[in-house]
């Protein structure tokens, strides 16, 4: 990392950067030169500065989102993968006039030995899973987050903002009725 020093006063016209500099006749050393010899090292030098080294290697600075702008965009896509995935639930269930511990009880409630697996059960071990990756796989980890949070926000609102309401019961079951 280059170490900016202010000119002390002496003989020297401009202080150079100790250090590894830049390459003899790069494009930026004349704009680096006047942000070195400048005495007044205010926010606005550090900003040229960097400007600077962000021209001679770009690779150094990769242009990462604030964590504000990551979680806004998680949630954003989480909200439209949830609306999308009870759009799927609400056709199924009264479009195809399908209920889930009628219709899988004989298939999938054998399975689960009766226990109902709601999707945001799924959802919630997605969630657990995405964050135990966070540090080895981000980007997986994110997309888990968000699909997990999607799954889980869909069955939430789907028992207790849709069901609930229309037929006045949740239907929130843990296990299928005995076959």
């Amino acid at each position: 990392m280059r170490k900016l020093h202010p000119p002390s006063g002496g003989s020297k016209a401009r202080n150079e950067p100790s250090g590894r500099g830049l390459a003899a006749g790069h494009l930026a050393q004349p704009l680096l030169d006047i942000v070195i010899s400048t005495r007044d090292y205010t926010g606005y030098t550090v900003a040229l500065n960097l400007t600077v080294l962000y021209l001679e290697r770009p690779s150094r600075f990769r242009l990462m989102e604030t964590p504000q702008r990551s979680y806004r965009y998680a949630l954003w896509w989480s909200l439209a993968l949830t609306f999308m995935i009870e759009l799927v639930t609400v056709v199924l269930r009264f479009g195809f006039e399908m209920e889930s511990t009628r219709d899988t009880a004989s298939t999938i409630g054998r399975l689960t030995f009766g226990i109902r697996i709601h999707h945001g059960y799924c959802g919630l071990v997605l969630m657990l899973v995405a964050y135990w990756l966070m540090s080895r796989y981000p980007r997986l980890a994110r997309w888990g987050l968000i699909i997990g949070l999607a799954l889980f926000l869909s069955d939430l609102i789907h028992h207790f903002l849709v069901l609930w309401p229309l037929t006045g019961s949740p239907h929130f079951d843990l296990t299928y009725p005995p076959l």
